[in-house]
């Protein structure tokens, strides 16, 4: 099955540089960096949403612009706003439908190899305001899978969202991820929501 690469998205970073109370965090390569923690925010806005996402960071990524600038934004994004998604016998084609603003961001690592660095992220995603969805689907897979993958290998949202659009009734509409979590043994596990 032929897979579509997901279009790039107009995302707007904002990074906290500081947190009061929080030690700094991790950063990929284990040093300190300014700290930032969504929980400790106030109470979220309409339209403004915490997030806790999943990400990878290529080792061979030394200066890590490609992870910040897209990985990351894409990854906190997926919880925020609808991802379009249109299934064809040539496979799931993905297309973004609005802009988000990002912030807050914290790391910590999950999972470290010679090939690449699994982090979870804690951060802020503020776009219009979610609809109900119509419909929920829980996606798991494992690291292996996700490795396997032409174009997401270091986006595990987005590589949940591929496999929901193959798993949803309808050949198209609009979905998002509602939470993920990831354990050594089983792997990722995301629900996913749809609505037409």
């Amino acid at each position: 099955m032929k897979l579509h690469s997901l279009a790039l998205i107009p995302l707007v970073l904002a990074i906290a540089a500081s947190c009061a109370g929080k030690p700094p965090a991790a950063t990929p390569d284990g040093s300190a960096a300014p700290a930032a923690d969504a929980t400790s925010a106030p109470a979220m806005t309409p339209g403004r949403l915490a997030v806790r996402a999943y990400a990878i960071k290529e080792v061979s990524d030394k200066n890590g612009v490609y992870f910040d600038a897209m990985v990351v934004t894409g990854a906190i994004a997926r919880f925020a706003a609808p991802v379009r998604y249109v299934r064809s016998k040539a496979g799931v084609e993905l297309s973004n439908e609005s802009g988000i603003i990002i912030s807050a961001r914290e790391f910590d690592i999950v999972v470290r190899n010679d090939e690449f660095i699994l982090m979870a992220i804690s951060g802020e995603a503020e776009a219009a305001p979610l609809p109900s969805p119509k419909e929920t689907v829980t996606v798991r897979f494992g690291l292996d899978e996700l490795r396997k993958s032409r174009f997401y290998k270091d986006d595990p949202g987005t590589f949940a969202l591929q496999k929901a659009a193959s798993a949803f009734r309808k050949a198209s509409g609009s979905i998002w991820l509602v939470s993920a979590s990831f354990d050594p043994g089983s792997g990722f596990r995301f629900i996913v929501a749809f609505v037409d």
